[in-house]
């Protein structure tokens, strides 16, 4: 199932990567052009449902894009944080160390393996060392990286994080290691004062919670079922309140105050109902399914954002496929034929972006939103520095 994993904001200044140029010269601010700044109309540390690469995040002043590469370095490798300033068509390297060659994790873009958030003018990622898991932080121009606070891990097996509404969240995820004796437990960290908290302690400690970390909106958290469990878990960090609803084994998920918005790609049963392949919003206030309909055969998931759904033909790498784009209403818009090993990577306020998986170059390219009912789609390459 797709993970996502999470978002920033403020003003930005970028080096060109391994050049000596002053910070002025290459600054994208208001100051450059007489046209007025972009205003981002929500907080990058929400904006985590229409993502599914290693991490990404929009800010007024442009997009960070995480990738997972591997070099032929010693310790190279890792993942690593690269900014396109808005407007360009140019992935930088966070980095203005003279001279790196952005392979290793001396280069200031290297995040190690974690993924990384966007917190009130800051970035924040994650190292993992034996026992526990350090919180970093650094400056929108990757620089000053420092430590501001250790997660101490309870016991062995899996786990998973992200950023989102401002905190860390850690969550033991044992059911991939099958380990039945040890409790789940979820762990959430403000990044505003560094305090810890343990909501759902007690319900994790009682009752295994067979979910992995999906959508997220707000101070919920949601998870989907797996190995044919039709469930979703709504997890509330503010109250510790946990809701459970049986939707069907669903690969899409957009939520607001008032509705859930799915995708099930199957036809599905669920206490003795069977529930349609299509489109579904789920009334939270009346708690009730409504089925929206299928407009496109053979759609294997789907992602949303404010404007759009996106749906995809196929959930694997290998072949050429079609990216749907459908408006909220679920009317087919548009339509873009993907080659093979491209996919599609996050939804910004005004581009698509999409990668190809290659773990030895950075392949990527965007569209543009304004395109989208011009029956003319086309995959922009960009360019990348480093």
């Amino acid at each position: 199932m797709k993970k996502a994993t999470f978002l920033l904001l403020s003003i930005f200044v970028l080096l060109l990567a391994g050049c000596e140029k002053d910070p002025e010269d290459i600054a994208h601010t208001s100051e450059d052009t007489t046209a007025a700044p972009y205003v981002l109309q929500t907080d990058p540390a929400d904006r985590s449902q229409s993502v599914n690469c290693v991490g990404f995040v929009e800010t007024s002043e442009g997009c960070y894009y995480g990738w997972n590469r591997i070099t032929n370095d010693k310790n190279g490798g890792g993942n690593f944080i690269y900014f396109c300033p808005r407007g360009e068509a140019t992935w930088y390297p966070l980095c203005s160390k003279p001279n790196c060659q952005h392979k290793n994790k001396d280069c200031n873009a290297c995040i190690g393996d974690g993924s990384f958030g966007y917190y009130d003018g800051a970035l924040y990622t994650t190292e993992d060392s034996i026992g526990s898991i350090s919180v970093l932080k650094m400056n929108l121009d990757g620089t000053d990286h420092q430590v501001v606070a250790n997660v101490k891990l309870k016991q062995r097996g899996g786990y998973e994080w992200a950023f989102h509404h401002g905190k860390f969240l850690l969550r033991s995820n044992n059911f991939n290691f099958q380990i039945e004796e040890m409790p789940d437990y979820l762990i959430t960290m403000d990044l505003a004062d560094d305090s810890q908290t343990e909501p759902l302690a007690e319900y994790l400690q009682t009752e295994k919670l067979p979910v992995l970390f999906f959508s997220y909106y707000k101070d919920k958290v949601y998870g989907c079922g797996v190995n044919n469990d039709p469930s979703l878990t709504e997890l509330d960090l503010a109250t510790g309140k946990v809701n459970k609803r049986d939707v069907g084994e669903i690969t899409g998920l957009y939520a607001t105050d008032s509705t859930l918005y799915y995708y099930l790609p199957e036809e599905s049963e669920v206490d003795g109902k069977k529930l349609e392949a299509g489109f579904w919003e789920y009334d939270l206030e009346n708690e009730t399914a409504k089925y929206c309909g299928l407009p496109v055969e053979g759609i294997a998931w789907a992602t949303y954002d404010e404007d759009y759904i996106y749906a995809n033909q196929s959930d694997e790498f290998d072949g050429e496929h079609i990216l749907y784009i459908l408006s909220r209403d679920y009317k087919l818009l548009d339509q873009i034929v993907l080659k093979e090993r491209c996919f599609f990577a996050a939804a910004a306020s005004d581009r698509l972006y999409f990668e190809t998986n290659n773990i030895t170059k950075l392949e990527n390219y965007y569209v543009d939103k304004s395109q989208i009912g011009s029956g003319n789609l086309q995959l922009i390459p960009m360019d990348v520095v480093g």
